[in-house]
Protein backbone atom coordinates (compact mmCIF):
# COMPACT_ATOMS: atom_id res chain seq x y z
CA UNK A 1 0.00 0.00 0.00
CA UNK A 2 1.72 3.36 -0.97
CA UNK A 3 1.49 6.54 0.93
CA UNK A 4 -1.54 8.47 -0.11
CA UNK A 5 0.72 11.89 -1.92
CA UNK A 6 2.28 8.91 -3.82
CA UNK A 7 1.29 8.25 -7.85
CA UNK A 8 1.45 5.03 -10.04
CA UNK A 9 2.96 5.58 -13.45
CA UNK A 10 4.26 3.24 -15.87
CA UNK A 11 7.82 3.67 -17.48
CA UNK A 12 6.07 5.06 -20.91
CA UNK A 13 4.67 7.82 -19.03
CA UNK A 14 7.74 9.04 -17.31
CA UNK A 15 10.39 8.55 -20.11
CA UNK A 16 11.35 7.73 -23.88
CA UNK A 17 12.68 4.44 -24.62
CA UNK A 18 15.13 3.99 -27.33
CA UNK A 19 17.74 1.27 -28.34
CA UNK A 20 21.36 1.75 -29.95
CA UNK A 21 22.63 1.25 -33.28
CA UNK A 22 26.37 0.07 -32.61
CA UNK A 23 28.12 -3.07 -32.45
CA UNK A 24 30.25 -4.17 -29.99
CA UNK A 25 33.15 -4.24 -32.55
CA UNK A 26 32.73 -0.35 -32.96
CA UNK A 27 34.54 -0.15 -29.66
CA UNK A 28 37.59 1.73 -29.68
CA UNK A 29 40.49 1.52 -26.96
CA UNK A 30 40.82 4.49 -25.16
CA UNK A 31 37.97 6.33 -27.15
CA UNK A 32 36.91 10.00 -26.27
CA UNK A 33 33.10 8.74 -25.09
CA UNK A 34 31.23 6.11 -23.01
CA UNK A 35 30.49 3.14 -24.93
CA UNK A 36 27.78 1.19 -23.05
CA UNK A 37 27.47 -2.60 -24.18
CA UNK A 38 25.64 -5.50 -22.74
CA UNK A 39 27.57 -5.71 -20.29
CA UNK A 40 28.76 -3.90 -16.79
CA UNK A 41 32.15 -2.80 -18.38
CA UNK A 42 31.96 0.19 -19.79
CA UNK A 43 33.81 0.28 -23.41
CA UNK A 44 34.95 3.29 -25.32
CA UNK A 45 34.01 5.10 -28.44
CA UNK A 46 34.92 8.31 -30.55
CA UNK A 47 31.32 8.99 -31.02
CA UNK A 48 28.22 9.85 -29.02
CA UNK A 49 24.73 9.41 -29.63
CA UNK A 50 22.88 11.24 -26.50
CA UNK A 51 24.10 14.01 -24.61
CA UNK A 52 22.09 14.05 -21.78
CA UNK A 53 21.04 12.24 -18.35
CA UNK A 54 20.15 8.49 -18.98
CA UNK A 55 19.57 5.31 -17.52
CA UNK A 56 20.92 1.97 -19.68
CA UNK A 57 20.13 -1.72 -19.64
CA UNK A 58 21.06 -4.69 -21.40
CA UNK A 59 18.54 -6.10 -23.90
CA UNK A 60 19.95 -9.48 -23.84
CA UNK A 61 22.55 -11.54 -22.68
CA UNK A 62 23.95 -12.62 -19.42
CA UNK A 63 23.24 -9.36 -18.57
CA UNK A 64 19.20 -9.11 -18.53
CA UNK A 65 17.98 -7.98 -15.67
CA UNK A 66 21.35 -7.50 -13.77
CA UNK A 67 22.91 -4.52 -16.16
CA UNK A 68 22.24 -1.32 -15.19
CA UNK A 69 23.71 2.27 -15.72
CA UNK A 70 23.33 6.01 -14.61
CA UNK A 71 25.00 8.88 -16.63
CA UNK A 72 24.87 12.45 -17.51
CA UNK A 73 26.57 12.99 -20.62
CA UNK A 74 27.75 12.50 -23.92
CA UNK A 75 27.64 8.34 -24.52
CA UNK A 76 26.75 5.86 -27.29
CA UNK A 77 25.31 2.38 -26.46
CA UNK A 78 25.00 -1.00 -28.42
CA UNK A 79 21.91 -1.54 -30.76
CA UNK A 80 20.63 -4.34 -27.86
CA UNK A 81 21.01 -2.29 -25.08
CA UNK A 82 17.86 -0.09 -24.14
CA UNK A 83 18.52 3.74 -23.27
CA UNK A 84 15.98 5.57 -20.97
CA UNK A 85 16.02 9.09 -21.05
CA UNK A 86 13.70 12.75 -21.51
CA UNK A 87 12.54 11.87 -18.33
CA UNK A 88 8.83 13.86 -17.24
CA UNK A 89 9.51 16.88 -14.26
CA UNK A 90 7.40 14.71 -11.97
CA UNK A 91 10.58 11.60 -11.82
CA UNK A 92 13.88 12.80 -10.42
CA UNK A 93 16.00 10.27 -12.72
CA UNK A 94 18.36 9.10 -9.92
CA UNK A 95 15.66 7.99 -8.24
CA UNK A 96 14.16 6.10 -10.99
CA UNK A 97 17.75 4.31 -11.75
CA UNK A 98 17.33 2.92 -8.44
CA UNK A 99 13.98 1.79 -8.71
CA UNK A 100 14.32 0.09 -11.84
CA UNK A 101 17.60 -1.42 -10.98
CA UNK A 102 15.74 -2.82 -7.62
CA UNK A 103 12.97 -3.98 -9.48
CA UNK A 104 13.32 -4.69 -13.17
CA UNK A 105 14.25 -8.43 -12.98
CA UNK A 106 11.06 -9.01 -11.35
CA UNK A 107 8.93 -7.02 -13.74
CA UNK A 108 10.68 -9.43 -16.89
CA UNK A 109 10.21 -12.03 -14.76
CA UNK A 110 6.21 -11.61 -14.87
CA UNK A 111 6.89 -12.99 -18.34
CA UNK A 112 8.24 -15.77 -18.46
CA UNK A 113 8.30 -19.02 -16.17
CA UNK A 114 11.67 -20.14 -16.53
CA UNK A 115 14.00 -18.41 -13.83
CA UNK A 116 16.32 -16.78 -16.15
CA UNK A 117 15.34 -14.22 -19.27
CA UNK A 118 17.34 -14.59 -22.37
CA UNK A 119 16.28 -11.13 -23.59
CA UNK A 120 13.84 -7.64 -22.72
CA UNK A 121 11.18 -6.79 -25.15
CA UNK A 122 10.38 -3.04 -25.10
CA UNK A 123 7.32 -3.84 -23.53
CA UNK A 124 8.44 -5.43 -20.51
CA UNK A 125 10.17 -2.18 -20.06
CA UNK A 126 7.48 0.48 -21.08
CA UNK A 127 4.75 -1.18 -19.33
CA UNK A 128 6.75 -1.19 -15.82
CA UNK A 129 4.67 0.95 -13.35
CA UNK A 130 7.08 3.40 -11.13
CA UNK A 131 6.37 4.33 -7.51
CA UNK A 132 6.01 8.33 -7.79
CA UNK A 133 6.62 10.50 -4.74
CA UNK A 134 6.80 14.13 -4.55
CA UNK A 135 10.13 15.71 -6.21
CA UNK A 136 11.80 16.55 -3.15
CA UNK A 137 11.31 13.05 -1.29
CA UNK A 138 12.46 11.67 -4.23
CA UNK A 139 15.76 13.67 -4.40
CA UNK A 140 16.14 13.09 -0.78
CA UNK A 141 15.96 9.74 -1.29
CA UNK A 142 18.32 9.68 -3.91
CA UNK A 143 20.78 11.98 -2.06
CA UNK A 144 20.40 9.19 0.71
CA UNK A 145 21.10 6.35 -1.72
CA UNK A 146 23.90 8.70 -3.29
CA UNK A 147 26.03 8.58 0.48
CA UNK A 148 25.67 4.63 0.42
CA UNK A 149 26.79 4.63 -3.28
CA UNK A 150 30.31 6.56 -2.36
CA UNK A 151 30.80 4.16 0.46
CA UNK A 152 30.30 0.89 -1.51
CA UNK A 153 32.47 2.76 -4.44
CA UNK A 154 35.64 3.69 -1.76
CA UNK A 155 34.91 0.12 -0.40
CA UNK A 156 35.23 -1.50 -3.83
CA UNK A 157 38.81 0.92 -4.32
CA UNK A 158 39.87 -0.83 -1.17
CA UNK A 159 39.77 -4.04 -2.35
CA UNK A 160 41.13 -3.86 -6.01
CA UNK A 161 44.63 -1.75 -3.84
CA UNK A 162 44.65 -4.72 -2.02
CA UNK A 163 44.25 -6.88 -4.65
CA UNK A 164 46.39 -5.34 -6.81
CA UNK A 165 48.93 -5.53 -3.50
CA UNK A 166 49.14 -8.85 -3.59
CA UNK A 167 49.48 -9.63 -7.09
CA UNK A 168 52.74 -7.93 -6.66
CA UNK A 169 54.16 -9.05 -3.87
CA UNK A 170 52.79 -12.69 -4.77
CA UNK A 171 55.33 -11.93 -7.92
CA UNK A 172 57.88 -10.58 -5.81
CA UNK A 173 58.03 -13.31 -3.22
CA UNK A 174 57.69 -16.21 -5.57
CA UNK A 175 60.22 -15.54 -7.92
CA UNK A 176 62.91 -14.30 -5.15
CA UNK A 177 63.20 -10.80 -6.55
CA UNK A 178 62.36 -9.92 -2.33
CA UNK A 179 63.02 -12.27 0.10
CA UNK A 180 61.75 -12.90 3.51
CA UNK A 181 62.99 -11.72 6.21
CA UNK A 182 66.09 -13.67 7.73
CA UNK A 183 65.96 -16.12 4.49
CA UNK A 184 69.32 -15.65 2.25
CA UNK A 185 69.79 -19.65 0.57
CA UNK A 186 69.91 -20.26 -2.74
CA UNK A 187 66.87 -22.05 -4.43
CA UNK A 188 66.78 -25.44 -5.67
CA UNK A 189 64.89 -26.58 -8.92
CA UNK A 190 62.77 -29.56 -9.43
CA UNK A 191 60.40 -30.94 -11.61
CA UNK A 192 56.64 -30.86 -10.42
CA UNK A 193 56.50 -35.04 -10.78
CA UNK A 194 59.49 -34.62 -8.46
CA UNK A 195 57.47 -32.92 -5.20
CA UNK A 196 54.04 -34.52 -6.34
CA UNK A 197 52.71 -38.03 -7.31
CA UNK A 198 48.98 -37.87 -9.05
CA UNK A 199 45.99 -39.89 -7.59
CA UNK A 200 43.20 -41.14 -9.08
CA UNK A 201 40.02 -38.33 -9.08
CA UNK A 202 36.12 -39.46 -9.16
CA UNK A 203 35.07 -37.38 -12.19
CA UNK A 204 31.14 -36.83 -12.14
CA UNK A 205 28.86 -34.11 -13.47
CA UNK A 206 27.12 -32.00 -11.58
CA UNK A 207 24.43 -33.87 -12.27
CA UNK A 208 25.46 -37.31 -9.84
CA UNK A 209 26.02 -34.82 -7.40
CA UNK A 210 22.95 -33.10 -4.85
CA UNK A 211 23.09 -30.45 -2.03
CA UNK A 212 22.04 -32.52 0.60
CA UNK A 213 24.03 -35.18 2.82
CA UNK A 214 24.16 -38.16 1.71
CA UNK A 215 24.40 -41.60 3.71
CA UNK A 216 27.97 -42.41 2.52
CA UNK A 217 28.67 -38.79 2.86
CA UNK A 218 31.45 -38.09 0.11
CA UNK A 219 31.98 -35.14 -1.46
CA UNK A 220 33.81 -33.86 -3.90
CA UNK A 221 35.14 -30.66 -5.62
CA UNK A 222 34.44 -29.87 -9.45
CA UNK A 223 36.73 -28.05 -10.93
CA UNK A 224 34.28 -25.22 -11.91
CA UNK A 225 34.63 -24.09 -8.03
CA UNK A 226 38.03 -23.91 -8.12
CA UNK A 227 37.90 -21.25 -10.80
CA UNK A 228 34.44 -19.32 -9.57
CA UNK A 229 33.78 -20.24 -5.92
CA UNK A 230 37.16 -20.69 -3.60
CA UNK A 231 38.37 -17.55 -3.13
CA UNK A 232 41.80 -18.60 -0.93
CA UNK A 233 44.81 -20.41 -1.78
CA UNK A 234 43.78 -22.43 1.24
CA UNK A 235 40.47 -25.19 0.77
CA UNK A 236 39.68 -25.20 5.05
CA UNK A 237 37.15 -27.55 5.03
CA UNK A 238 36.41 -26.60 8.91
CA UNK A 239 34.51 -23.27 6.99
CA UNK A 240 33.52 -24.96 3.46
CA UNK A 241 30.29 -26.25 4.87
CA UNK A 242 28.20 -26.47 1.07
CA UNK A 243 30.63 -28.86 -0.98
CA UNK A 244 28.27 -30.98 -3.05
CA UNK A 245 27.63 -34.94 -2.12
CA UNK A 246 28.24 -37.74 -4.33
CA UNK A 247 24.80 -39.53 -4.77
CA UNK A 248 25.24 -42.86 -3.18
CA UNK A 249 24.06 -44.73 -5.76
CA UNK A 250 26.70 -43.78 -8.30
CA UNK A 251 29.78 -44.78 -6.32
CA UNK A 252 30.54 -47.09 -3.23
CA UNK A 253 33.40 -45.67 -0.65
CA UNK A 254 35.29 -48.29 -1.63
CA UNK A 255 35.91 -46.72 -4.68
CA UNK A 256 36.88 -43.38 -3.98
CA UNK A 257 40.65 -41.97 -3.59
CA UNK A 258 39.99 -39.59 -0.56
CA UNK A 259 42.20 -36.46 -0.09
CA UNK A 260 44.48 -36.17 2.67
CA UNK A 261 45.67 -33.27 4.47
CA UNK A 262 48.15 -30.95 2.10
CA UNK A 263 46.57 -31.79 -0.98
CA UNK A 264 46.96 -30.39 -3.70
CA UNK A 265 43.64 -30.15 -6.24
CA UNK A 266 44.57 -28.22 -10.00
CA UNK A 267 41.65 -27.59 -12.59
CA UNK A 268 42.91 -29.34 -15.65
CA UNK A 269 40.57 -26.95 -17.99
CA UNK A 270 39.85 -23.26 -18.31
CA UNK A 271 38.11 -21.24 -20.63
CA UNK A 272 40.62 -18.60 -20.69
CA UNK A 273 44.72 -18.65 -20.34
CA UNK A 274 44.37 -16.91 -16.87
CA UNK A 275 42.78 -19.91 -15.26
CA UNK A 276 45.23 -22.25 -15.97
CA UNK A 277 46.68 -24.43 -13.30
CA UNK A 278 44.18 -22.61 -10.96
CA UNK A 279 44.45 -24.87 -7.69
CA UNK A 280 44.03 -25.09 -3.97
CA UNK A 281 45.69 -26.49 -0.57
CA UNK A 282 43.39 -28.78 1.59
CA UNK A 283 43.12 -27.80 4.75
CA UNK A 284 41.71 -29.81 8.36
CA UNK A 285 40.28 -32.06 6.17
CA UNK A 286 40.80 -33.95 9.91
CA UNK A 287 38.02 -37.29 8.85
CA UNK A 288 35.84 -35.71 6.47
CA UNK A 289 35.22 -37.83 2.77
CA UNK A 290 36.55 -35.82 0.20
CA UNK A 291 37.30 -36.49 -2.90
CA UNK A 292 38.94 -34.85 -7.02
CA UNK A 293 35.98 -34.34 -8.90
CA UNK A 294 35.15 -33.76 -12.60
CA UNK A 295 38.64 -32.01 -14.46
CA UNK A 296 40.65 -31.79 -11.56
CA UNK A 297 44.12 -33.72 -10.62
CA UNK A 298 44.51 -34.71 -7.38
CA UNK A 299 48.68 -34.06 -6.31
CA UNK A 300 49.87 -35.24 -3.54
CA UNK A 301 53.15 -34.18 -2.32
CA UNK A 302 55.93 -37.14 -1.96
CA UNK A 303 58.58 -35.69 0.41
CA UNK A 304 58.79 -32.81 2.36
CA UNK A 305 60.52 -30.79 -0.46
CA UNK A 306 57.04 -28.52 0.13
CA UNK A 307 55.73 -26.73 3.24
CA UNK A 308 52.58 -27.46 3.86
CA UNK A 309 50.24 -23.80 3.23
CA UNK A 310 52.94 -22.99 -0.08
CA UNK A 311 51.75 -25.81 -2.15
CA UNK A 312 48.67 -24.23 -2.72
CA UNK A 313 50.87 -21.09 -3.91
CA UNK A 314 53.65 -23.31 -6.14
CA UNK A 315 51.85 -22.79 -9.50
CA UNK A 316 51.24 -18.93 -8.66
CA UNK A 317 54.82 -18.30 -9.87
CA UNK A 318 55.17 -15.55 -12.83
CA UNK A 319 57.29 -17.87 -13.87
CA UNK A 320 55.61 -21.43 -13.68
CA UNK A 321 52.41 -19.51 -14.39
CA UNK A 322 54.07 -18.52 -17.67
CA UNK A 323 55.01 -22.44 -18.61
CA UNK A 324 52.02 -23.36 -17.56
CA UNK A 325 50.81 -21.31 -20.54
CA UNK A 326 53.05 -22.58 -22.83
CA UNK A 327 52.13 -26.13 -22.54
CA UNK A 328 48.18 -25.66 -22.50
CA UNK A 329 46.30 -26.90 -25.21
CA UNK A 330 42.90 -26.36 -27.05
CA UNK A 331 40.91 -23.95 -28.75
CA UNK A 332 38.01 -22.55 -26.97
CA UNK A 333 38.70 -24.43 -23.60
CA UNK A 334 42.52 -24.60 -22.36
CA UNK A 335 43.72 -27.96 -20.88
CA UNK A 336 47.18 -29.43 -19.30
CA UNK A 337 48.31 -33.39 -19.42
CA UNK A 338 49.40 -34.86 -16.27
CA UNK A 339 52.64 -36.01 -17.95
CA UNK A 340 53.92 -32.06 -19.11
CA UNK A 341 52.61 -30.91 -15.83
CA UNK A 342 54.94 -33.55 -14.04
CA UNK A 343 58.05 -32.20 -16.10
CA UNK A 344 57.37 -28.58 -15.25
CA UNK A 345 60.03 -26.72 -13.19
CA UNK A 346 59.87 -25.53 -10.49
CA UNK A 347 62.35 -22.89 -7.79
CA UNK A 348 61.81 -24.10 -4.05
CA UNK A 349 62.98 -21.92 -1.37
CA UNK A 350 63.87 -23.69 1.65
CA UNK A 351 61.13 -25.08 3.64
CA UNK A 352 61.44 -21.70 6.33
CA UNK A 353 61.23 -19.49 3.58
CA UNK A 354 58.33 -21.34 2.19
CA UNK A 355 56.33 -21.11 5.57
CA UNK A 356 57.09 -17.41 5.92
CA UNK A 357 56.09 -16.61 2.12
CA UNK A 358 52.85 -18.89 2.83
CA UNK A 359 51.92 -17.16 5.96
CA UNK A 360 52.10 -13.50 4.13
CA UNK A 361 50.55 -14.14 1.31
CA UNK A 362 47.76 -16.51 3.68
CA UNK A 363 47.17 -12.86 5.43
CA UNK A 364 46.60 -10.91 2.67
CA UNK A 365 43.67 -12.75 0.88
CA UNK A 366 41.90 -13.20 5.04
CA UNK A 367 42.59 -9.20 4.97
CA UNK A 368 40.88 -9.14 1.51
CA UNK A 369 37.94 -11.35 2.70
CA UNK A 370 37.23 -9.29 5.24
CA UNK A 371 37.56 -6.06 2.99
CA UNK A 372 35.11 -8.24 0.86
CA UNK A 373 32.83 -8.95 3.82
CA UNK A 374 32.55 -5.21 4.82
CA UNK A 375 31.50 -4.34 1.01
CA UNK A 376 28.77 -7.20 1.16
CA UNK A 377 27.48 -5.70 4.45
CA UNK A 378 27.27 -2.08 2.56
CA UNK A 379 25.39 -3.80 -0.43
CA UNK A 380 23.01 -5.49 1.95
CA UNK A 381 22.13 -2.56 4.01
CA UNK A 382 21.77 -0.67 1.01
CA UNK A 383 19.34 -2.84 -0.39
CA UNK A 384 17.73 -3.07 2.78
CA UNK A 385 16.45 0.20 2.74
CA UNK A 386 16.41 0.97 -0.31
CA UNK A 387 13.25 -1.61 -0.56
CA UNK A 388 11.39 0.05 2.29
CA UNK A 389 12.21 4.19 0.73
CA UNK A 390 11.33 2.97 -2.82
CA UNK A 391 8.31 1.43 -1.63
CA UNK A 392 7.16 4.38 0.84
CA UNK A 393 7.19 1.98 3.77
CA UNK A 394 9.66 4.41 5.38
CA UNK A 395 9.16 8.08 4.70
CA UNK A 396 11.75 10.66 4.78
CA UNK A 397 11.25 13.56 7.20
CA UNK A 398 11.28 16.75 6.11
Amino acid sequence: MLPKDWKIKTVKELATITTGNRDTQNKVMGGKYPFFVRSQNIERINSFSYDGVAVLTAGDGVGVGKVFHYIDGKFDFHQRVYKISEFSPEIFPRFFFEYFKQYFMQEVCKYTAKTSVDSVRMEMISNMEIPVPPILEQQKISRLFSVWDLAIEKQTELIAEKKSRKKELMRKLLSGEIRSKGCKGSWEEKSFGEIFEFISSTPLSREQLVIEPTKQKIMTIHYGDIHSKFKHSMLDLDNTPDLPYIKDEIIDIKQVNLLKEGDLIIADASEDYAGVGSCIEIKNIGKKKVTGGLHVFIARAKNKLTSPGYRAYILKSPVVAKELKKIATGVSVYSISKTNLAALKIMLPSENEQRKIASILHSLELEITNSEMQLEKLILQKRGIAVKLLTGKMRIKK
